[in-house]
């Protein structure tokens, strides 16, 4: 694997181009970080990760995914600065990805749904929203992104994909509002950003959205590719591409061994080279740093690693080969809400 120059962004250096995935531990309480949450992230922090993103943190406690998923809260705010600083000082910028998860029914456990139910549903939740209501939640997006920042956060994430409210709003099988919100599916982020870089000029902000939904016979069109160039526009340093939605298919968010190592890159490459002002990030199935061609990809396409830090928090802080064998193997066990289980698990590093 080669090196490559730490980019910068407002100011900031970003050490790595590999960052921790967002990802949702399961170990809060009342939507409090506990002892155990923090050390998760704490773990994960330094050893060549540029960026250690707190995971799936909800807008407030009626939007949070599950019983176990951390919530920002006033109250919480010294242990937020704590886990914020216990980063930096590892070497990661601290990351927090703020999230609006829908405000009734819980996730399904199933790794398949059905997609036309789930469209429908979708499609009722987002027509019966009153504008007041979004207007709402943009609110509390900008105000969570301001406490996060005063915290400590140095990277906000809005979390617009898997069939999150935002992503469901993008979705142009789901929104079929008459109004502003529905005439332009970029509308309602174009809001929570301006409203974030009016408060948090400093913060780098960054989007995730799903390159490819699920939803739809073609798995990449012309709309979804316009519509990710054309959120490229607004005033944010990083777009994180995924893929998914949560409740029809859960292997194109966590795909098997079976689809190889870094199977998305090639796909996020074009984007990379359309948009050079903007970090874009790819995650999927990268388990070898090793095997990441840097000297042959956009210097402005960085990577971002789940399961296999899960099993092995010190993955890229070594030295590594091509044919080294990653402690990950893809057991899906960690994936533990599917599981049945309320927190995060890992067969090989049952001490995480």
């Amino acid at each position: 694997m080669r090196s490559r120059e730490p980019a910068i962004l407002r100011g900031v250096q970003i050490a790595s181009p590999f960052f921790l995935a967002p990802i949702n531990p399961g170990l809060a309480v009342n939507g409090s970080p506990t002892p155990r949450f923090c050390r998760f992230f704490e773990r994960r922090s330094g050893n060549g990760i540029g960026i250690c993103y707190v995971g799936n943190v909800a807008i407030s406690p009626d939007r949070a995914s599950n019983s176990t998923t951390a919530t920002i809260k006033d109250t919480d705010r010294d242990t937020w600065s704590s886990l914020a600083a216990a980063i930096s000082c590892a070497g990661s910028l601290p990351g927090i990805q703020l999230a609006c998860g829908p405000s009734s029914a819980n996730p399904s456990r199933a790794w398949v749904g059905e997609a036309e139910a789930f469209v429908e549903a979708a499609r009722s939740e987002i027509l019966s929203m009153p504008g007041t209501q979004l207007e709402t939640i943009v609110s509390l997006f900008v105000r969570q992104a301001q406490v996060a920042v005063e915290a400590g956060f140095r990277v906000i994430q809005i979390h617009a994909a898997h069939g999150y409210l935002l992503a469901k709003l993008l979705s142009r099988r789901i929104n079929c509002r008459s109004d502003q919100y529905g005439d332009d599916p970029l509308f309602i982020l174009d809001l929570i950003v301006s409203g974030v870089r009016d408060r948090c000029p400093d913060a780098l902000l960054d989007v995730r959205v799903s390159r490819l939904e699920g939803l739809e016979e073609r798995e990449e069109d012309r709309y979804r590719r316009d519509l990710i160039l054309r959120l490229a526009r607004l005033n944010i340093d990083i777009i994180s591409l995924t893929n998914g939605v949560y409740d029809v298919s859960k292997r194109l968010i966590y795909p098997s061994a079976a689809w190889g190592h870094a199977p998305f890159v090639a796909s996020a490459v074009p984007y990379a080279r359309q948009a050079p002002d903007k970090v874009w990030n790819v995650c999927g199935n990268i388990w070898n740093p090793a095997l990441i061609d840097l000297e042959n990809l956009p210097s402005n396409l960085t990577f971002s690693v789940g399961r296999a830090l899960i099993a092995d928090p010190a993955l890229l802080g070594g030295k590594w080969e091509r044919n080294r064998e990653p402690l990950c193997n893809r057991c899906d066990q960690c994936h533990y809400y599917s599981c049945g289980r309320t927190e995060v698990f890992c067969p090989r590093n049952p001490d995480l």
